[in-house]
């Protein structure tokens, strides 16, 4: 992580913990010692498993670092376990798939406890959606012609901060727009102050304009979608390898909410999935 992504990663914590005390009127904090609440985080579980000393690297980086009064650090996938574990009998067999936008994580429960040797993880988070949607955005001449302008404007005002970026976070919210209210088109409209708050033309001025159909979206996204098929295949046989059947199947992370994940999964293992109507809370509800 360089200087800069740390940078932004303290001022996030800290503004994501500000809000917390805002929006919740019955915490009370005055320091770390003299609070009303416990505070947790969740670390990426793949951390954890390419290095062991991850998860209190990452709790030390929002104690000291972010001056946040931490009280613990879970595994991304035993937080999503807990959520759901009230259903569980204590025979069950808990295959959890936690599909997020870097990385989608494999956990496995046994009798409630976790079986490491089959915990793994792959570079297959959301963000390859985007990935795959930008340079069909770009495609348009008109859309290529205003990213020039935007560029070049924040160019001649000093700005530095990274355009592409920018769009791709708003296409990232398209995306969850979409798969959420289950549209049937892809809409994405991004106006130019929305990327610079110093624009001088027109309010309504549009920088990137797009849309498609459901069918022409999953067109572009097809190599993806394969992608997580066949993991989920190999996921299905590195298990039964290994002696363990999963009798049932945990959905996590926000981009868990794509209906093809639960399709599939229900299709390669043959067995009941739990979907939250929130999967993006289910790590942060356990």
């Amino acid at each position: 992580m360089t200087a800069r992504d740390k940078e932004s990663m303290r001022e996030f914590a800290k503004l994501i913990f500000a809000t917390i005390l805002k929006n919740d009127t019955d915490l009370e904090y005055s320091s770390p010692d003299d609070k009303n609440f416990e505070l947790g985080i969740a670390c990426p579980s793949d951390w954890i498993r390419e290095d062991a000393n991850s998860q209190q690297e990452y709790l030390n980086f929002f104690r000291e670092e972010c001056g946040l009064p931490v009280d613990h650090c879970i595994k991304e996938s035993d937080a999503a376990f807990f959520t759901k574990f009230s259903r569980y009998a204590s025979n069950d067999k808990v295959f959890v798939i936690d599909l997020g936008s870097s990385t989608i994580d494999f956990t496995t429960y046994s009798e409630s406890k976790c079986i490491s040797s089959c915990c793994w993880g792959a570079n297959l988070g959301a963000h390859r959606i985007e990935d795959a949607l930008m340079p069909h955005i770009y495609g348009f001449d008109k859309n290529k012609e205003n990213v020039a302008r935007l560029k070049q404007f924040k160019a001649n005002n000093g700005l530095i901060d990274n355009v592409e970026a920018a769009i791709s976070l708003f296409v990232r919210s398209a995306k969850e727009e979409f798969y959420t209210e289950n549209r049937d088109s892809f809409r994405l409209r991004i106006e130019y102050q929305e990327l610079t708050e110093k624009w001088t033309g027109s309010s309504w001025d549009i920088c990137i304009a797009y849309e498609v159909s459901k069918d022409e979206f999953n067109r572009i996204i097809a190599n993806y979608m394969q992608s997580i098929h066949e993991t989920l295949q190999n996921a299905k046989i590195k298990l039964n390898t290994n002696g363990i059947t999963p009798n049932r199947i945990l959905l996590s992370g926000g981009a868990s909410r794509m209906p093809f994940i639960q399709e599939y999964a229900e299709q390669i293992f043959g067995v009941r999935v739990d979907v939250d109507p929130q999967p993006e809370c289910v790590v942060s509800n356990g």
